[in-house]
């Protein structure tokens, strides 16, 4: 059998097929999807950007990729991005309230 043949895996486990489990109410898996595509969202905006940005700094710039590395920062800006980052949660958990 090869590691993920699904035709081989139902024929040994024919209880996989029909309906799916249900966990969650209807209203609980709308607020998880609307959660997950937020952060969806937000995730791919954010690597876009910041695949732009390093590489313009690392072609056009000539800041060395190690100069990147998040441990490198100072106390302020480290303090900023903690900042943002609740704000941020703030602004995503917002996605579950009713």
């Amino acid at each position: 059998m090869k590691p993920f043949d699904l035709d081989t895996l139902l024929r040994l486990d024919p209880a996989g097929r029909g309906p799916r489990p249900a966990f969650l109410g209807a209203s609980d898996v709308d607020r998880v999807l609307k959660l997950t595509l937020a952060l969806a969202q937000e995730l791919a905006v954010t690597r876009q950007r910041l695949d732009t940005l390093e590489r313009h700094l690392v072609t056009q710039v000539g800041v060395p990729s190690e100069a990147l590395d998040p441990a490198a920062l100072p106390a302020d800006t480290a303090a900023a991005q903690a900042e943002w980052q609740q704000a941020f949660l703030q602004r995503l958990l917002r996605t579950l309230e009713p």
